[in-house]
């Protein structure tokens, strides 16, 4: 059991830290959005953080706006009258760094 721990802890290591956030001076200011009002709270919540994204890719670009990488993640919903939830998300949006170097063998595309 020992012998499998060993030889499987490299392959951990190498999943958890593929796609880690990038470290500080990598990252923006402090971004918010709101969201489209839906009947369920996910969706209303994943509507956030699609605008979230949207707007952290018009003001910083694509590689700050994974919402998974970005740091300080705060999120409120709250009902309105007609039953919908709107959700409002805040973050700071971070560049995501690989820990691997790019592929010497891989083609460029053409």
């Amino acid at each position: 059991m020992l012998k499998r721990s060993v030889i499987f802890a490299p392959i951990l290591s190498v999943l958890v830290f593929e796609a880690a956030p990038a470290k500080a001076g990598q990252c923006e200011r402090l971004t918010s959005a709101i969201g489209e009002p839906h009947n369920e709270i996910g969706k209303a919540e994943y509507f956030a953080q699609r605008a979230w994204s949207i707007n952290v890719r018009t003001n910083f670009g694509a590689r700050y706006a994974d919402w998974k990488s970005a740091m300080r993640k705060n999120s409120s919903c709250r009902s309105q009258n007609n039953g919908m939830v709107l959700c409002k998300v805040r973050a700071i949006p971070c560049q995501v760094v690989s820990a691997f170097p790019p592929n010497p063998f891989k083609r460029p595309s053409s």
